[in-house]
């Protein structure tokens, strides 16, 4: 396990079957993964990209954060910045969401 307690990554999805290097994480069919899967298991595909990718996305985000935080403080009072806030603003409360416990 890692230090919060999560499987190692990366992750890799077998058909339907998601597995780390140590173990089977999880099946996104119910009962037992079969061979016959293989083709048809986008939900596996998604859930790995999504979890090899997460550690790296918060990091490009909270490294954005600190930019746009000094870039907020020169354009209070601009017009322009309230379509520009906007989207800082959705950006931060995705970032809020991927760090809170599942």
């Amino acid at each position: 396990m890692n230090a919060d307690n999560t499987t190692p990554r990366p992750w890799l999805a077998h058909g339907c079957v998601i597995e780390s290097a140590s173990r089977c994480v999880a099946t996104t069919r119910g009962g037992i993964a079969r061979a016959d899967w293989q083709d048809d298991c986008p939900d596996a595909r998604l859930i790995v990209r999504a979890v090899n990718s997460h550690a790296a996305l918060v990091e490009a985000l909270e490294g954005l954060d600190r930019i746009l935080q000094r870039a907020e403080s020169n354009a209070s009072g601009n017009p322009e910045w309230n379509y520009v806030s906007e989207k800082i603003n959705a950006a931060r409360a995705a970032l809020a969401a991927a760090k809170e416990p599942a």
